[in-house]
């Protein structure tokens, strides 16, 4: 059988017109989009939910550094420092600890000139309208007074001696809850015994009184 061009290009019509319908039958179905989830709305106000305890340091007294000694600054030689801490559930801990930690900024005696640029002496001297500026160079004292006691006292006073000759004190505090996990004993050495505390108690030590 005789077969011109004008079917053979009609055979490779349908051939191609089978082959893309074939192609569309076995493309894989695109999955559907899942849909978010609902936000859950809470019913608990801010006041339920909110657990930040609340810190204020206040400087109450100050103690006069050495009588008679003259001076042009009047420095105190200790402060006195008290602290609240609040919103606090008492059920949270047994202890409430809290520490006032400072930093104080004390003279070694020695004095140097500062660069405006550390490591780059072609920058220049830290200068005011009379030139270059005479620094005087400061070692940081640091310093911490703790309080642990019972969950009730939220008030709390430090007495803050100062280092000699201090310029400056940084100074926070560190708050927080300590909850009891037990106690137990060991005893290696069984004797009579009586703690430091104990013999400040009693004003001090009791010396033996022979009869």
């Amino acid at each position: 059988m005789k077969i011109d061009k004008l079917t053979i290009s009609h055979i490779l019509l349908i051939t191609g017109l089978l082959a893309v319908m074939a192609m569309s039958c076995t493309a894989p179905e695109i999955p559907a989009q899942e849909e978010e989830p609902e936000a859950i709305e809470t019913t608990d106000s801010p006041e339920e939910i909110n657990t930040d305890l609340i810190v204020s340091i206040n400087l109450d007294d100050v103690i006069d550094w050495t009588e008679g000694e003259e001076t042009d600054v009047e420095i105190p030689e200790s402060l006195i420092y008290s602290v609240d801490v609040e919103n606090i559930d008492p059920e949270a801990a047994d202890k409430l600890g809290v520490n006032f930690v400072y930093e104080a900024l004390v003279p070694t005696g020695e004095d140097t000139y500062v660069l405006k640029e550390p490591g780059n002496p072609a920058a220049g001297y830290v200068e005011d309208e009379q030139g270059p500026m005479l620094h005087q160079i400061m070692e940081v004292v640091s310093g911490r007074i703790e309080s642990l006691e019972d969950i009730e006292l939220t008030h709390r006073t430090f007495d803050v001696t100062r280092p000699s000759d201090t310029f400056r004190i940084n100074y926070w505090v560190e708050v927080y809850l300590m909850k009891s996990t037990g106690h137990g004993e060991e005893v290696f050495v069984d004797g009579p015994y009586i703690t430091e505390a104990e013999v400040n108690e009693q004003g001090g030590i009791v010396p033996l009184i022979l009869r």
